[in-house]
This record gives structure tokens, sequence and C-alpha cells, in this order.
């Protein structure tokens, strides 16, 4: 609803706001004065620390006030981190496993899932030292 305004020989046009653009969340955890939230953006879930008076009984905080708060947990993808996975080394895994053919992939997934953790062992240890560095330089 555009209203218009007088003022002497010149009229001033007045807009509404713009509405409130709001996300939906999900209360993980309240702590005190603040709340744990989750929520979903581009197909991804994410957390944040915010406020708990941001939070709206209808279970919506606005978009200004959840990119206010506070990240929660490691950026996994923004880790200095390379892999050290090949296919050769899952080629190995499988066949150590008894995992040969596609019949063998789809009989025997208990072994596939087996030859998938040999195959990221070494690079849990990889991951393992990645976040610890990115915790301590957080703290």
């Amino acid at each position: 609803m555009n209203e218009e305004k007088e003022f002497g020989e010149v009229k001033v046009k007045k807009t509404p706001p713009a509405p409130v653009k709001r996300t939906t969340v999900r209360v993980i955890r309240h702590t005190g004065s603040v709340i744990l939230v989750s929520y979903v953006e581009d197909g991804a879930e994410k957390r944040r620390t915010v406020p708990a008076p941001t939070l709206d009984p209808d279970g919506t905080i606005s978009e200004k006030d959840l990119a206010a708060g506070i990240p929660y947990g490691i950026p996994w993808g923004k880790l200095n981190l390379k892999f050290t996975v090949t296919l050769v080394g899952l080629e190995k895994s499988l066949h150590n496993a008894g995992v040969w053919t596609l019949e063998d992939l789809m009989k025997h997934p208990q072994a596939v899932l087996g030859a998938l953790q040999d195959t990221y062992r070494l690079d849990y240890a990889a991951l393992l030292s990645a976040a610890s560095d990115y915790q301590r330089q957080e703290d």
C-alpha cells in the first residue's frame, strides 16, 4: 500500500518496508540465553548458535539474525586436506575382500563397506589432523 503525503509543493510516496525473510529452524540445544539451531541452506544442513529471543514461536528466525549467529562445527570443505585415495588402492582393497564382479558387489555389501573403510583408513588420520589444526586456530 503506497501512501502519498504532501510536503509543501512536493508529494512524497511512502512505500511499505519489504517483508522480513525468515528461515525455518529446528532447535538442537537451549543453553541459557542462546540456542543452537539447525536449518537447510542450498540443500545442506547448517547449524548456528543464536540468541534465544530471535526465535519466533512459529519456529523461524529472520535471515539477518541467522546470518549474525555463530557457525557451529568444523567447515570440513574448507580444511587444508589432500586425500590419498586412489582407484588402484580401492581396487586392491576390493580384490582383497573378494569383490571382483558386479555380482560380488551386489551379493557382499558388507565386504564392500569393509574395503571402503580399509581404503579410507589412512585418510581418516589426515582428516583428524586437519580438524585438530583447525580447532587449535579457532581456540
